[in-house]
């Protein structure tokens, strides 16, 4: 009999796929702090495809819709949801919870 936790057996979401992809251990090459350099290890896939995957991967990224010219970002942006799931922004900051009637009582 074996001990011990499981793990595995779930889809891998897509952040796991993104970081499998941008991995350059697999074009023979080796990652240490922002630079990348070569390895002493062979490639598991050309590294001329794994930079052309790199070029597609960064022309499809997601870009920010929020204003350029914001000095600083909330850190809650994009984290908030109503009921209905739509985002809450910063407009939402100025409009009362309830109606002036009931605050005045």
């Amino acid at each position: 009999m074996v001990s011990g936790s499981r793990s595995g057996g779930t889809p891998f979401s897509r952040g796991h796929v993104y970081q499998i992809l941008t991995n350059p251990l697999y074009a023979g090459r080796i990652r240490h702090r922002d630079k990348v350099y070569p390895g002493q290890h062979p490639a598991i896939l050309d590294p001329v495809a794994w930079d052309l995957l790199q070029e597609r991967l960064a022309a499809g990224a997601a870009r920010s819709r929020g204003r350029s010219n914001a000095a600083e970002r909330s850190p809650l942006v994009g984290k908030l949801f109503d009921e209905t799931g739509d985002r809450l922004g910063a407009r939402w900051a100025a409009i009362p919870t309830c109606s002036p009637a009931r605050s005045a009582r």
